[in-house]
C-alpha cells in the first residue's frame, strides 16, 4: 500500500464490504444465470523475471512480482433492480534485484447502481468508464444516470472528478457532462456532447462535440466530431465504414485526424512529442467462414508530426479450427511497420488444445526482424508454454514458461503462476436438461454450419500475450 494514497486500501475495503453485503443477500445461481445473483472471481498472479544473460545494464535483474486481483459482477441483485461491478487489485514485489520491496493496491473499477422503470432509467455511483460521445468516454469517481426518453432519444448526464495520469488528480479536477442522442437503431442514430473537466490547470478540457451513425441494408457508416473550447482546436475526427456483403465476410475502411495533446494531461512528459496532429487512414477485411477457417487483415497509413515523420501498418491474422468443437486450433500472424525510421517484420505461429484430464495447453512462437539493427541486435524472439488445469468448476491453475530476446537484454526467461477461483465452486453444479425429442418432419438433409469463433483478442492462446 502506497504511503501516498492511504485511500486506496479503504476504498479497496469499501468495495469488498459492499460486495459482502450484497451476497449477504442473495443466492447463488446456477450456472449461467445472468441476473438475481453476484459473481465473484479472485485470481492471484506471481511473475518471476530474470536476465539470464545481461543486456543494457550489464547486470542481472531479478524481479517476483505477485498479484492478487477481485472482481465482481451482478444484475438486478434479489430481483431489486441493483446492480453491482468492481475489480481491485493488490501488488506486492517479493524480491526485485536492486530495488527495495513495494507495495501497492488500488480499486481500477467499482460501482453500483439501479436500473429500473422497464430500463429506461440507469443510475449508477462509483468509480466508472462513461461513454460521453464525441471525446469518447470519461474514466470518474462520481455519478451517471442514462435516462431512455420518448420517440428514441437517449439523455446521459454524468458528474464527479476526472481521474489522469493514474488517479494523480483525484479529487482535483471535477467534470460534468451530457450528451442527448436520437437512436433510431434501423436506420442509425446522432447524438450531441458536451463535456467540461476543470480544476486541475494540467487536466483543464472543455468539448463539444457529435457522433453519428448510418445504417443502409449491408453498409454502416459511423463518425465522430469533438472541438475543444479551450483553444486546443479540433480533438478528433474519424469515419468508419462497414460493409458485409455476405455473413461471413465483413469489409471496412477508416479515416481520423487527431490531436494527442487533447488526450494527455498538460503536466505529461509526453506533451513535448506530441506538438501535432495526426492522421490515418486503412481499409481491413474480417473472415469467419461457415467451416474451419477464421481471421482479418488490415492496412493502415498513418502520418506523424504533420508530415516529419509518416508510416504504415500491415497484418494478416489467420486462424484454424483443427476439430468441429474448436477445442484444437492453430494460427498464424504476419505483421510488418515502418514509423519513418525503423520498422519491423513479425511472424508468429501459436498452437492450443484440450487435453485429457482437464488440461489444456499452447504454444507460441513470435519473431521480429528489424529493418535496421537496434544496439547491433536485429531480431527479437520469444518462446512461450502455456498449461491450465481445470479440476472442477470453478477453479484453475496455470503455469507459463517464457524465454525472450531482444536488444535490451540478451536473453530473459520468464515464468507465470497464476490461480483462479470463481463463485461457481461453492455452487453446485447445474442440473442437465434433456434436449426436447426430434420430430419426423424436421429438416435432416440440409447441411448445418458449425459456428465460427472469429478472431478475437480471447483467441490468443497465452495469459502473457493475451487469454488462455
Amino acid at each position: 500500500m502506497n504511503a501516498q494514497h492511504p485511500t486506496k486500501l479503504r476504498q479497496i475495503l469499501l468495495a469488498l464490504g459492499l460486495a459482502a453485503g450484497l451476497a449477504s443477500h442473495t443466492a447463488w445461481a446456477e450456472e449461467g444465470e445472468a441476473e438475481g445473483t453476484l459473481h465473484l472471481t479472485a485470481k492471484s498472479v506471481t511473475t518471476i523475471t530474470r536476465d539470464v544473460v545481461p543486456g543494457a545494464f550489464d547486470t542481472t535483474e531479478r524481479q517476483i512480482p505477485t498479484m492478487q486481483i477481485l472482481n465482481l459482477r451482478g444484475e438486478n441483485i434479489a430481483g431489486t433492480g441493483m446492480f453491482a461491478y468492481g475489480s481491485g487489485f493488490a501488488a506486492q514485489q517479493i524480491a526485485s534485484g536492486s530495488l527495495p520491496p513495494a507495495r501497492a493496491a488500488d480499486l481500477a473499477y467499482g460501482y453500483v447502481g439501479w436500473d429500473g422503470i422497464d430500463h429506461k432509467v440507469r443510475i449508477q455511483v462509483g468509480r466508472q468508464f462513461v461513454f460521453s460521445g464525441a471525446p469518447r468516454y470519461v474514466f470518474m469517481d462520481g455519478a451517471s444516470a442514462i435516462v431512455r426518453l420518448p420517440a428514441n432519444f437517449r439523455l446521459d448526464v454524468y458528474g464527479g472528478t476526472a481521474a489522469f495520469s493514474g488517479f494523480q488528480h483525484e479529487f482535483d479536477a471535477p467534470v460534468i457532462g451530457t450528451r442527448l442522442a436520437w437512436m433510431p437503431w434501423t436506420v442509425g442514430h446522432i447524438a450531441a456532447a458536451f463535456q467540461d473537466v476543470s480544476g486541475s490547470t494540467e487536466a483543464t478540457r472543455r468539448t463539444v462535440g457529435t457522433d453519428a451513425s448510418l445504417r443502409i441494408k449491408s453498409v454502416t457508416f459511423t463518425g465522430l466530431y469533438a472541438f475543444d473550447l479551450l483553444g486546443r482546436g479540433m480533438q478528433e475526427a474519424r469515419i468508419d465504414g462497414t460493409w458485409r456483403p455476405v455473413p461471413w465476410l465483413g469489409i471496412f475502411a477508416r479515416g481520423e485526424a487527431r490531436d494527442p495533446l487533447a488526450y494527455l494531461p498538460r503536466n505529461s512528459i509526453f506533451t513535448a512529442f506530441v506538438q501535432r496532429t495526426d492522421g490515418l487512414a486503412g481499409l481491413g477485411f474480417d473472415i469467419k467462414t461457415p467451416g474451419a477457417l477464421y481471421g482479418n487483415g488490415s492496412y493502415d497509413r498513418y502520418i506523424i508530426g504533420d508530415g516529419h515523420l509518416d508510416g504504415y501498418r500491415a497484418q494478416l491474422n489467420v486462424g484454424l479450427k483443427l476439430d468441429d468443437k474448436g477445442a484444437y486450433r492453430t494460427g498464424v500472424t504476419y505483421t510488418r511497420m515502418y514509423n519513418g525510421d525503423n520498422g519491423y517484420d513479425q511472424a508468429r505461429i501459436w498452437c492450443r488444445g484440450e487435453l485429457p484430464s482437464h488440461l489444456t495447453a499452447a504454444l507460441d512462437l513470435d519473431s521480429y526482424y528489424f529493418f535496421a539493427p537496434i544496439r547491433g541486435v536485429s531480431q527479437s524472439l520469444m518462446a512461450t508454454a502455456a498449461v491450465r488445469y481445470q479440476p472442477t468448476r470453478g477453479l484453475t491453475a496455470g503455469v507459463d514458461g517464457q524465454v525472450w530476446t531482444n536488444p535490451y537484454f540478451t536473453s530473459q526467461a520468464m515464468a507465470l503462476i497464476s490461480v483462479t477461483i470463481t463463485d461457481a465452486l461453492f455452487r453446485p453444479a447445474p442440473v442437465a436438461v434433456a434436449p426436447p425429442p426430434k420430430k419426423a418432419d424436421d429438416d435432416e438433409g440440409r447441411a448445418a454450419f458449425p459456428a465460427s469463433p472469429g478472431l478475437a483478442v480471447n483467441d490468443r492462446p497465452l495469459v502473457m500475450r493475451g487469454a488462455l
